[in-house]
């Protein structure tokens, strides 16, 4: 198999605190937001690109999300040539 993993070096959703704090091979997060919609980012590790999809629809890297009430769902997926790929995923529920 691959022996190195693709990896982000940070994610952001708006101002929000993530829950637990972002590690690069933690791929599970939660958090919060009373915001109508936030900025998304992610910083890829040296040499990797990221993806981003809420709530299924692709959006480009630091693009604004519109939240629906309740739960909603951002996966970054992390890739690198000659590495696994990796998903990291956020829930994020609007309150």
């Amino acid at each position: 198999g691959q022996s190195s993993n693709a990896s982000l070096s940070a994610i952001s959703i708006g101002s929000a605190t993530l829950a637990p704090t972002f590690a690069a091979t933690t791929y599970s997060y939660g958090t919060t937001t009373s915001n109508t919609k936030d900025a998304v980012s992610a910083e890829p590790a040296s040499g990797c690109t990221v993806t981003v999809k809420a709530n299924g629809t692709t959006i480009d890297n630091g693009d604004e999300v519109t939240w629906n009430a309740g739960a909603n769902t951002v996966v970054f997926t992390a890739s690198k040539a000659g590495a696994n790929t990796k998903t990291y995923t956020v829930s994020v529920v609007k309150t």
